[in-house]
């Protein structure tokens, strides 16, 4: 059951921790995840170069990183929020800046507006559209580094899978009550101050 959304071994270990605990629960928890086919198949590659960290920001939605999905079912907006790691990915009809725009608004409607922006160098981002809605709600719009994505790390790093929308609403559940290895904490707790009902 806690293996259900194959979180991988440090997030299974945390959702193991919080709800049960039996001797070698850690060594039984590594076996299991080595031995997954589906956990080994998707496990992202290691990092070709190391990447220069983020700055920890000290409050949520500052920064937020953004990467678009697709096209698999739909174009896939995915949001991660630095200081929480609060994790958003909703279908959205158009990739064109005023479909991206669209999206961000909705989302800021529920949790106001960010600092900064770390998105690719799409044209959804470099357009002069996107540039003024960023100025008009004083947003700094930062742009990874070209031709090396992987400065926008958060946002790429949710970015590689082909899961139904069903299947991604129950991961995003289970992601967000999951503590993350860098704040120790769920994203739910630190971005909205509590766990999200589950069954």
């Amino acid at each position: 059951m806690i293996h259900d959304d194959h979180p991988g071994i440090c997030a299974m270990k945390s959702i193991a921790r919080f709800h049960v605990w039996w001797p070698g629960l850690d060594s039984d928890i590594e076996r299991h995840v080595r031995s997954c086919l589906t956990c080994q198949t998707h496990q992202p590659a290691p990092p070709e170069v190391p990447l220069i960290p983020w700055n920890m920001p000290n409050e949520p939605w500052a920064p937020i990183h953004v990467d678009l999905a697709g096209p698999f079912m739909g174009h896939w907006p995915v949001v991660v929020d630095a200081h929480s790691k609060w994790l958003d990915v909703i279908p959205i009809r158009s990739t064109t800046t005023a479909g991206v725009v669209k999206h961000c608004r909705r989302l800021f409607a529920n949790f106001g507006l960010p600092t900064y922006i770390v998105s690719d160098n799409g044209p959804q981002f470099t357009s002069e559209e996107f540039k003024i809605f960023c100025q008009l709600n004083n947003i700094v719009h930062i742009k990874a580094t070209p031709y090396h994505m992987k400065t926008n790390g958060l946002a790429e790093k949710t970015n590689n899978g082909d899961d139904v929308e069903l299947a991604l609403q129950r991961f995003l559940c289970s992601y967000r009550n999951t503590s993350h290895s860098t704040t120790g904490r769920c994203p739910a707790e630190l971005l909205i101050g509590h766990r999200l009902g589950t069954k």
